[in-house]
């Protein structure tokens, strides 16, 4: 729009929008082998399919054992879009993640693994979904290259049982870690200090709108996962006890089930002293105490699950210690 005054003419010229800025967080344990390769992987996918979003990373080092923290402060000399963190010892993928996003503050966060079984390529997909207005994206895995039978077993109990008990709005084909989330879910995940975390369940917990991209997961080139069968079966138990009334609900309907076994066990008794005059059955009454004391030690077993889990939350202590950074901590 123009004015006119005298023979002057004013027009009102809208100043370009500001670039946003996209932060990777990328937890990293034993992986020096990939670390250069991710970080030129990432900015080929940057340059040449978001070339309008400035981008940088966070590198969080969980401990460690081989040079990955000498490579990483060589990557943040080198480049000024590269910042590390080293944990004094390992805490586990999802409190890493979430030390990354404490210091992340960009308007979107990327979580993205080190092992470049994510592909890096498919971050573009989420900066398109993100500039589409979603404030959350997620990488969903539609198939796994090589992937052991009983690790993909486990996989779709644990997510048809998640989304079935624990978070509905969880991805049909699953999910980790690897999504990107806007500035204001990164926001409100900072304010969340439990303890027994897991990522996905945190930001689905939060019902923002959420667009999923479909990928393939590549076989891991170089290193060795640090996901066994026992962080799995530790996640599992982190996301039923927090998200989930599923285990307490168990105990009531074992508990109502073992009362009517009981009253079937005892209509039996009854019935055959009717008739026969005598009871008898030593091998059932030995069955039935085993039974119910295993029933009874189970559900002592999960209460003292919640009571443990609650007596180490009230504690509030801090979720992790760093030991360096080639950035001011104070100012992050």
């Amino acid at each position: 729009m123009s004015t006119t005054s005298g023979s002057v003419y004013h027009r009102d010229v809208t100043p370009p929008a500001p670039r946003r800025t996209v932060e990777l967080v990328v937890p990293v344990l034993n992986e020096e082998g990939n670390l250069a390769a991710l970080y030129d992987e990432v900015g080929r996918v940057f340059r040449d399919k978001a070339p309008h979003v400035d981008w940088r990373v966070v590198f969080v080092d969980d401990g460690s054992r081989d040079r990955s923290w000498t490579l990483l402060t060589e990557l943040a000399r080198r480049h000024p879009n590269v910042r590390a963190l080293r944990l004094n010892r390992n805490y586990g993928a999802h409190l890493a993640i979430s030390a990354g996003i404490q210091c992340a503050d960009g308007d979107a966060v990327v979580v993205l693994a080190a092992d470049l079984q994510d592909p890096p390529a498919v971050v573009a997909e989420f900066v398109r979904r993100w500039d589409e207005g979603f404030k959350v994206v997620w990488g969903v895995r539609a198939a796994r290259r090589r992937e052991a039978w009983h690790r993909r077993a486990f996989s779709r109990a644990f997510h048809w049982l998640v989304r079935r008990y624990a978070l509905p709005t969880y991805p049909s084909q699953g999910t980790g870690s690897f999504c990107l989330i806007d500035r204001v879910v990164a926001r409100n995940l900072r304010r969340m200090r439990e303890d027994f975390r897991t990522i996905f369940g945190l930001v689905t917990l939060q019902g923002y709108p959420a667009a999923e991209v479909p990928y393939v997961r590549e076989e891991r080139v170089r290193g060795q996962s640090g996901w066994s069968v026992r962080r799995m079966i530790h996640t599992a138990i982190d996301v039923f006890t927090s998200y989930s009334h599923l285990p307490v609900r168990m105990i009531t309907w074992v508990g109502v089930l073992s009362c009517l076994l009981a009253f079937l066990g005892i209509v039996y008794q009854v019935a055959v002293y009717a008739l026969y005059g005598s009871v008898r059955g030593w091998t059932m009454l030995f069955a039935a105490v085993c039974f119910f004391g295993g029933v009874q030690t189970l559900a002592l077993g999960i209460l003292g699950e919640y009571i443990w889990r609650t007596f180490h939350e009230v504690k509030r202590r801090p979720l992790w210690f760093v030991e360096d950074a080639t950035f001011d901590l104070e100012r992050a």
